[in-house]
């Protein structure tokens, strides 16, 4: 019986039940940073689809597709099936702002910002709260379950975090950098090197050196 992974959550799935060795995570990795960078790393756990609160009368930050655990950093990862580039940026203000893959983005960047800020501050029983960094709406709260303050209080131990989106361009997209501008324009303390981008295509050069079959299979299935 073969199994079908679709959409972006069946390709993180498919990927991550194969890439389960830290060699493996490591060579994807070197898409995203430099490998003298990463060599020594050591990767502590891999979160799928970990929720900081979603929708409702006291919205949260979001769910990351997943959520990488290093020993000094965390990577928060957004999957976007569209190029980014035909995804077209012009400001916060837009309606369908809130519907873009870069709202996605400025939640878990606000999220990785304000778990470091409170690094030596958070208890395992406190709520977890500040605004979004570039459209400072009001106060978000994250008054998750054990299992999500279980990580936040590992996370808060962390030096850094990035944020990583995965989209179909061919190279670091245009609009992805028109984003970051504006964010900086908007938040002067914002660390550009904080935002980070690989492609499918980074995903499709590990399955194929590793022979992941079921990778390369939801990869055709959604083509991508």
């Amino acid at each position: 019986m073969e199994l079908k992974f679709h959409g972006e959550n069946g390709i993180t799935f498919a990927f991550f039940s194969e890439a389960n060795r830290p060699r493996y995570l490591k060579h994807f990795i070197t898409k995203i940073e430099p490998r003298e960078k990463i060599r020594d790393v050591v990767i502590e756990e891999i979160h799928f689809f970990p929720s900081f609160g979603r929708g409702g009368r006291t919205p949260g930050f979001g769910e990351p597709d997943f959520l990488i655990v290093f020993d000094n950093f965390f990577m928060l990862f957004e999957l976007e099936f569209k190029k980014m580039n035909s995804i077209t940026w012009r400001g916060f203000e837009k309606k369908y702002y809130k519907e873009s893959v870069y709202y996605q983005l400025e939640r878990f960047y606000s999220i990785g910002e304000i778990i470091i800020a409170r690094n030596r501050e958070l208890g395992l029983d406190e709520k977890l709260h500040g605004e979004f960094i570039m459209t400072k709406e009001k106060e978000r709260y994250l008054k998750g379950k054990a299992k999500i303050r279980n990580l936040i209080n590992k996370l808060v131990h962390k030096q850094d975090f990035h944020v990583v989106a995965v989209t179909r361009d061919d190279q670091f997209p245009n609009n992805y950098k028109e984003f970051i501008k504006s964010c900086k324009e908007v938040y002067p303390s914002l660390k550009e090197s904080r935002f980070k981008w690989t492609n499918y295509q980074a995903i499709r050069e590990v399955a194929q050196k590793f022979n992941f079959k079921n990778t390369l299979s939801s990869l055709k299935l959604n083509n991508v």
